[in-house]
C-alpha cells in the first residue's frame, strides 16, 4: 500500500515537475529577452545576472530530464524488480545528481535575490552582510549533508532517516531565514519608496502582490510549507523537494520579468539603482506631471528658466519634485 502511494506521488511529482518547467522556461525566455533588449539600446547589462540565469536554466533543465528518466527506470527497465522502493532510494546515483542540481539551484536562486536586495538598497554593502553570511553557511551545510549521505555507507537511503534530520532541518532554517531577511528588506524598501504617494492607479490589493512577487514571499511561503511536511514525515514532501528547483527559478524570473516590465513602461534608459529601481517595481509610487513651459524672471540678468517636466517621487523623507529637463538662457 505504502509502495502504491509512493509511485502515485513519483507520477503526480513528474507532472507538476513538467507544468512548473514550462512556466519557469517561458519566464526564463522573457528575463533574458529583456535583458538583451536593454543592451540593444546601449544601456549597460549585468553579466553576472545572466550568467546566473543561464546556469539556473541549464540546472532546472536537467534536473526535470533526470526526473524523466528515473520515472523511466523505474516502469521500464528490467532490472528494477521493486519500483517503490527504487523511488524511495535515496542513494541511487541519478538521484545523487538530483540532489547535487537542486542545491546548486536554490543556491544561484538566493544569490540573485541577495544581488537584487543590494540593488533596490542602493549598493549598501552592509545590507547583505547577513544574507550573505546565510548562504555561506547554507553551502557548508549542504556540503556535509551531501558528503555524510551519499558517501557514508552507514546512512539509510531514506531522506527521513534520523543520522539526515539534523543537516536537512538545518539547510531548511537556514534557508528559511535568508529568504525572510531578503524579503523583509526588499518589501520595507518598495514600500517605503511609495509611501505618501496618493495612488491615481489599481487598489492596494495589487500593490501587495507585486510586494510579494518583488520580496519571493512565494518561495519563503514553499520552504516553510516544505519544512512542516518534512517534519511531518510525508510522503508528499519527496512531491515538493523534487519541485522546489523549478519553483526557486520561477520566483526569481517572476522578479526579473516584473522589473523588466516596470522599468520599460516607465522608461528608464540605464540600470537603475536604489529607489529608482525600485519605483520601476512599483509604479504607484511614480507619477510624471507634465507642465508646459514656464518662464519666470528672476532678476535684472533676465534669466528665464524653462521648466519642461517634473516627476513627483518618494524617498525616505516623503515627497520630493525633481526637474526632469530644464534650460535656462539669458536676454
Amino acid at each position: 500500500m505504502a509502495d502504491d502511494r509512493l509511485i502515485r506521488t513519483c507520477f503526480v511529482s513528474f507532472a507538476v515537475q513538467t507544468i512548473l518547467q514550462g512556466l519557469f522556461l517561458s519566464l526564463a525566455t522573457l528575463s533574458v529577452y529583456f535583458m538583451l533588449r536593454r543592451r540593444s539600446v546601449k544601456t549597460p547589462m549585468d553579466t553576472c545576472v545572466l550568467a546566473g540565469v543561464a546556469i539556473v536554466i541549464a540546472c532546472v533543465t536537467t534536473h526535470w530530464t533526470l526526473s524523466f528518466l528515473r520515472l523511466f527506470r523505474t516502469f521500464f527497465k528490467n532490472d528494477i524488480q521493486d519500483p517503490g522502493a527504487y523511488i524511495a532510494d535515496a542513494n541511487e546515483l541519478l538521484y545523487c545528481v538530483k540532489t547535487l542540481l537542486l542545491y546548486i539551484s536554490v543556491t544561484i536562486s538566493d544569490l540573485l535575490l541577495i544581488h537584487r536586495l543590494y540593488i533596490v538598497w542602493q549598493d549598501r554593502s552592509i545590507v547583505v552582510g547577513l544574507p550573505i553570511f546565510l548562504l555561506l553557511a547554507t553551502i557548508a551545510v549542504e556540503g556535509g549533508e551531501f558528503a555524510h549521505h551519499f558517501v557514508d555507507e552507514s546512512v539509510g537511503g531514506s531522506l527521513f532517516d534520523t543520522q539526515l534530520s539534523a543537516w536537512i532541518i538545518t539547510i531548511f532554517v537556514l534557508d528559511i531565514v535568508l529568504n525572510a531577511y531578503c524579503a523583509a528588506m526588499i518589501s520595507w524598501r518598495i514600500w517605503k519608496a511609495g509611501c505618501g504617494v496618493v495612488r491615481f492607479d489599481g487598489p492596494r490589493l495589487t500593490e501587495s502582490l507585486i510586494i510579494l512577487i518583488e520580496s519571493a514571499g512565494i518561495y519563503l511561503t514553499y520552504d516553510i510549507a516544505s519544512l512542516i511536511l518534512y517534519l511531518l514525515q510525508d510522503d508528499v514532501f519527496l512531491l515538493v523537494v523534487d519541485c522546489t528547483p523549478a519553483v526557486a527559478a520561477i520566483t526569481y524570473m517572476l522578479i526579473n520579468v516584473r522589473v523588466s516590465l516596470g522599468i520599460a513602461r516607465q522608461g528608464v534608459p540605464t540600470r537603475p539603482s536604489g529607489l529608482d529601481w525600485a519605483v520601476a517595481s512599483n509604479p504607484a509610487a511614480h507619477h510624471a506631471v507634465s507642465l508646459g513651459v514656464e518662464q519666470a524672471n528672476l532678476g535684472a540678468e533676465g534669466i528665464h528658466d524653462k521648466v519642461l517636466a517634473m516627476e513627483t517621487m518618494a524617498d525616505g523623507r516623503g515627497l520630493e519634485l525633481r526637474v526632469l529637463t530644464s534650460a535656462s538662457t539669458s536676454r
